[in-house]
């Protein structure tokens, strides 16, 4: 049975329902819950493959602690435990849009999710609930060193960027030097944490914050050490090495998350302008690959965007994005 698009009935290809398998081997047969997996007895390679989800809205953020711990929130919260995708209830108060946007733990029993209106939701090993948040702006992004030290970054309007920080107690809002949206919020210590958006870079080093580069709209910003830094914006990619900047070409595409497992190897996900594919790039020892997760005609049921990725490996990548799409890398 290849891959591709087919209608699914019974134990066959045929009519009724559509199964979308991604960029995969023949070896790979379309399943009835809308995955695609490897036919037994047979040796499939690495490849992005479609998995069963429960969500049907939006999931535009993705974290896990481990393979097995794995979340993504969005309009609805799902979760991985290593075996199967499952919902979970959110608070009542939070059941309906703004929507989550950004999610991170600093374990299994401590996972921060935060999105539009200012929304905070925490999770404590046994069931989300809602926290005070001290600002009503739209919260993006999402990082912390500990538990008693988060970040959340995010914009009250367009010119008009917002950071809350965790101590251990209560979020509270911090002073900013720059004006515009943040949208993306990654650190490699406490005394090092990197904030992009639309006003620029600004980087915290134990103290303040502080305006790096201002001439640069960003979109994400993560890395894998204090001296490798990835910042994306709509059509670069900028690199800090510690002590300087590099750059590279973004190839052709609107990518909404990224994902760092090395200095050598970086991932992004997003849409292609052609047809509204759902596409993900890999650099990787300086070379980039492309993979697109839709080999099929265009669709209007067909996801257009993949809106966030996480790895708990090179060999176990999530990425997320519309229609509650989920796609895993194995």
């Amino acid at each position: 049975m290849q891959c591709g698009y087919f209608e699914f009935q019974g134990e066959m290809c045929a009519s009724a329902h559509q199964v979308w398998c991604g960029r995969c081997p023949p070896r790979l047969a379309c399943q009835s819950d809308n995955s695609c997996k490897c036919l037994p007895g047979q040796d499939c390679p690495s490849a992005w493959q479609r998995a069963a989800s429960p969500a049907k809205g939006l999931l535009s953020g993705i974290w896990g602690s481990s393979a097995n711990d794995v979340w993504a929130v969005g309009e609805e919260i799902v979760h991985w435990d290593g075996a199967s995708w499952s919902s979970v209830t959110r608070p009542v108060a939070t059941e309906y849009p703004p929507a989550l946007l950004a999610v991170w733990g600093s374990s299994p029993e401590d996972v921060w999710a935060v999105g539009g209106g200012g929304k905070i939701l925490h999770w404590q090993g046994s069931g989300w609930t809602p926290v005070a948040s001290p600002s009503t702006a739209d919260l993006f992004g999402i990082w912390g060193s500990a538990s008693d030290d988060v970040w959340a970054v995010g914009a009250a309007s367009a010119t008009s960027g917002v950071i809350l920080h965790w101590q251990g107690s209560a979020w509270s809002q911090v002073e900013i030097p720059a004006s515009g949206a943040l949208f993306g919020v990654w650190g490699s210590s406490a005394s090092d944490v990197w904030a992009v958006g639309s006003g620029g870079i600004l980087r915290w080093q134990g103290t303040s914050w502080s305006v790096v580069r201002q001439e640069v709209g960003a979109w994400v910003v993560c890395g894998s050490a204090a001296d490798d830094v990835w910042v994306l914006g709509t059509s670069s990619l900028l690199h800090w090495q510690g002590t300087q900047w590099g750059s590279d070409v973004v190839p052709e595409s609107e990518f909404r998350g990224a994902w760092c497992a090395s200095s050598k190897d970086l991932r992004i996900a997003g849409s292609s302008s052609y047809r509204g594919q759902s596409r993900i790039f890999r650099r990787l020892d300086a070379s980039w690959s492309t993979d697109s997760v839709y080999d099929g005609e265009w669709s209007s049921d067909v996801p257009y965007s993949l809106r966030a990725i996480w790895g708990s490996s090179p060999e176990d990548v999530w990425a997320v994005g519309d229609q509650g799409s989920i796609w895993h890398w194995q």
